[in-house]
């Protein structure tokens, strides 16, 4: 026997190495998949003043998963693009699960 505390006894198996109690990586995936995280109109509507949105794109067709529009920023005009995805299913369909 050492007198090294530090040591293990070369009698005694070793013991089995200790997974840390939380993946910091799959907390983040995790936080990003959130059902209750905020999407672009929860920002929109809280951020800014007399947001317009824009429909379609003159040629084809109107895309549900992007928004864009005219708005106000502390007194500012500005444009607004963001990624809309849905809350539910019904909502997930329409918007095309938030894929342009």
């Amino acid at each position: 026997m050492s007198d090294d505390p530090n040591q293990p006894d070369p009698g005694q198996p070793s013991p089995a190495p200790v997974a840390p109690a939380t993946n910091p990586a799959w907390e983040r995936v995790k936080l990003a998949r959130h059902p209750k995280r905020p999407h672009s109109l929860d920002y929109i509507t809280r951020l800014f003043t007399d947001f317009n949105e824009l429909h379609g794109d003159r040629f084809f067709a109107d895309d549900p998963a992007v928004v864009v529009g005219f708005a106000f920023f502390e007194g500012r005009p500005i444009m607004v693009v963001g990624q809309q995805k849905g809350r539910d299913t019904k909502q997930n369909l329409f918007r095309n699960f938030g894929m342009s």
